[in-house]
């Protein structure tokens, strides 16, 4: 193969992200949009058509979050006083939300699906709450939905199950298609083949993953086709090191402006709590994914409106407006 290689850099997300939450049509909070629109603008000048992965790991077993994590201190502590977790979670919430999340558990079995949900947010709703976001949205009730319809117990294909109706279709597969529509280019995806969709969900969580192997059946079935340096090496996710971008000190000038931003503007957010987010450098890393969601709607209200795409960076387009006196 002939490999050629190019490298994503903060700059190019203050150069973009406006145009790229345009075309995505939604206040998409996923980094990798970033490193997806500069790889179809690169394949797109040699190339008309490219192949994709996506759905490997959502199909065959290659996140870690779909493995069991078993019952905590908390749940053990409390398995035979339920009655007692249920009371004392409303009052640990507000101090320790994952706390309060397995007291929840630990006072109903049936609760089990919001282990798997704490796992996948970014914002909970105790979070959503304490910046003065005015919904709470649906989440809690469209992963318990998917959890109980789930056709059977096997551990690892409910969880699957939960993400091939969610993060596959309405994030992954959504952004690398308008990333690459944006560029010209046509990326097919051959695992989400419907006959081998199907076959990946009769499959076991013993033939998927283990706490040391993933995707077990997939590598397997390559056989000898692909050298065993490639099959073994370490997951290595086509995302961007969000905590290392943001604290560069051109992307924490347009983060400090967060405050006084749209999303505080328009009432979504108080001020006072995107403040203590974006306070020092140390607070933004240690909230990365939350101040890089916070950035996306900030950069989102403020093109949604446009019928054609933006030129602007993320300098000119937060730059505060100027009025001149006659």
């Amino acid at each position: 193969t002939w490999h050629r290689e190019r490298i994503a850099s903060p700059r190019h997300a203050i150069d973009h992200l406006p145009l790229l939450l345009w075309h995505m049509d939604e206040p998409m909070g996923d980094s990798s949009i970033i490193p997806n629109f500069l790889i179809s603008k690169f394949a797109a000048e040699n190339v008309k058509v490219c192949l994709s992965g996506l759905g490997g790991d959502e199909l065959f077993g290659g996140y870690s979050r779909y493995l069991d994590p078993g019952k905590g201190r908390i749940r053990r502590a409390f398995e035979k006083m339920p009655m007692a977790a249920g009371a004392l979670a409303p009052a640990v919430q507000a101090w320790r939300f994952s706390w309060a999340e397995e007291l929840r558990m630990a006072s109903n079995p049936s609760m089990e699906w919001r282990g798997y949900l704490h796992r996948l947010q970014i914002f909970d709703s105790c979070a959503l709450k304490s910046i003065g976001f005015p919904s709470l949205g649906r989440a809690e009730s469209v992963i318990e939905d998917l959890w109980n319809r789930f056709p059977g117990d096997d551990p690892v294909s409910r969880r699957q199950f939960i993400d091939q109706h969610t993060y596959l279709p309405d994030e992954i597969l959504a952004l690398t298609d308008r990333m690459s529509m944006a560029n010209s280019l046509e990326v097919r995806t051959p695992f989400m083949d419907y006959r081998l969709v199907r076959f990946a969900q009769t499959l076991t969580s013993p033939m998927k993953q283990t706490s040391q192997h993933f995707k077990i059946f997939l590598k397997e079935s390559l056989g000898d086709r692909v050298p065993p340096e490639v099959l073994n090496r370490p997951k290595w996710g086509f995302d961007t090191p969000l905590k290392r971008w943001l604290a560069q000190p051109e992307m924490l000038d347009l983060i400090r402006q967060l405050p006084s931003g749209e999303c505080v503007k328009e009432g979504l957010l108080r001020a006072s709590a995107v403040a203590a987010l974006v306070a020092t450098p140390e607070s933004v890393c240690n909230s990365a994914r939350r101040v890089w969601n916070l950035l996306v709607l900030d950069t989102w209200l403020r093109i949604r409106g446009r019928m054609s795409p933006p030129q602007e960076s993320l300098n000119s387009l937060m730059e505060p407006e100027t009025c001149s006196v006659l």
